[in-house]
């Protein structure tokens, strides 16, 4: 007789599944090791100023103003 009572409807889990889960769980996967990145994938630093800072304070203000109107 199989002891495999669901075939994974539902979630819910026959005796084998169980076995098969349990021992995936006892031997994981090594880690998957990504490429190094070169120097020139590093995102390059932005220099902010008072300028385009006080610019996007209003852009942001007119933003949610016209968003509280609508």
């Amino acid at each position: 007789m199989n002891n495999n009572l669901g075939n994974n409807n539902g979630g819910c889990y026959g005796i084998g599944e169980i076995e098969e889960e349990k021992e995936f769980l006892q031997h994981p996967k090594p880690p998957v090791k990504l490429p190094r990145r070169s120097k020139e994938h590093v995102m390059p630093v932005i220099f902010i100023d008072e300028k385009m800072l006080a610019e996007q304070n209003r852009r942001s203000k007119i933003y949610l103003a016209n968003q509280m109107l609508s």
